[in-house]
């Protein structure tokens, strides 16, 4: 419950993104930090305004972010398909790789159908074994919010709210 109410606190602190301190829809989505589905499924639920435990929720989770946050999301700009993580793929602005920051919006593939993917925060860039990985904070991973590691090759664009 204290989490949903600095979530609440946060929600109204939106701001405009300056060169050294983070966009303000990071702070809602580090609120949301080690959020589960299995033990916190009530509050995901009000979050999102859906079950995550049924519906794959990482489109969902940036929805609700950027939305808590006062800007717009694929689905207040009437998106049919707002729960697709490839849908984010037209938001917003076009980044280029070498000019991602801190709380752009990073989209993947994942799996082997064209439709499928995986969206969330940029927060960091790793080389691990001489491989770039992208530090992603989103929701829905591994059934939780959390900061995971996704790889360079699987990156199908970069988009800035």
């Amino acid at each position: 419950m204290k989490k949903m109410l600095l979530l609440l606190f946060l929600a109204g602190c939106s701001g405009t993104i300056q060169d050294d301190k983070p966009p303000a829809h990071l702070d809602v989505a580090y609120a949301m930090l080690g959020y589960s589905e299995v033990k916190d499924t009530k509050e995901l639920k009000v979050f999102l305004e859906l079950n995550p435990r049924y519906t794959e929720w990482c489109a969902a989770f940036v929805n609700k972010v950027l939305e808590y946050s006062s800007q717009n999301s694929i689905e207040t700009l009437g998106h049919p398909n707002y729960l697709l993580a490839r849908s984010y793929l037209n938001y917003g602005d076009l980044v280029l790789e070498d000019e991602v920051r801190t709380g752009d919006i990073l989209i993947f593939s994942r799996g082997n159908d064209g439709w499928k993917g995986h969206v969330g925060f940029y927060v960091g860039t790793e080389i691990v074994r001489g491989r770039k990985y992208y530090r992603v904070l989103g929701g829905n991973q591994d059934n939780e919010v959390n900061i995971s590691l996704y790889p360079e090759y699987k990156l199908l664009g970069i988009r800035r709210p």
